[in-house]
């Protein structure tokens, strides 16, 4: 006689009870579960890789800002509350050592910077320019924004893309 618990099923202790179809379908669960898992681990590693905007189109890179509102901007932070301001996307080129660039949502109105000296989309600097000046990074490195040469504060502060995304649903960071 074998003694077992009387909450346990003799399939769940013993494999040699278990019935072909049992074996099969803990096989098949376990198989489904381990798909599962792999699912949540490459859809997380999707959203980390969107949200720190890693991947982007060749030559291109896209800046999200915020503006403070009801407050001031001290030491780069915001003294009241931030809101999700304009994205800028640029795309440089190297063949004509200019950087392009225009607002995301807004009229398709494309402004240019040149002469630039181009390495690639996340690495070039552009000389100011001659007209008016105009309220826009004139360097990337590694993707991020160089201070204004002149040490002009930026009249937008740059921010992550996950955090743009959720200012721009309404949910404060």
């Amino acid at each position: 006689m074998h003694s077992r618990s009387p909450h346990t099923r003799p399939s769940a202790i013993d494999a040699r009870h278990r019935s072909p179809e049992d074996s099969e379908r803990a096989h098949r669960r376990i198989i489904r579960r381990v798909w599962l898992g792999f699912g949540i681990v490459a859809l997380g590693l999707v959203v980390m890789v969107w949200g720190a905007d890693v991947i982007s189109f060749e030559d291109e890179r896209t800046i999200y800002t915020a503006e403070c509102v009801d407050g001031k901007w001290v030491d780069g932070a915001c003294s009241g509350r931030l809101r999700a301001a304009d994205r800028i996307r640029f795309h440089a080129s190297k063949a004509r050592n200019e950087v392009v660039f225009w607002k995301l949502g807004a009229p398709q109105r494309v402004e240019r910077l040149a002469p630039c000296a181009v390495e690639d989309g996340r690495n070039w600097s552009c000389s100011p320019p001659g007209d008016a000046p105009r309220a826009i990074p004139l360097a990337l490195t590694h993707g991020h924004v160089l201070p204004d040469p002149a040490g002009r504060p930026p009249p937008y502060h740059v921010i992550k893309k996950w955090r743009w995304w959720l200012l721009r649903i309404g949910l404060s960071t």
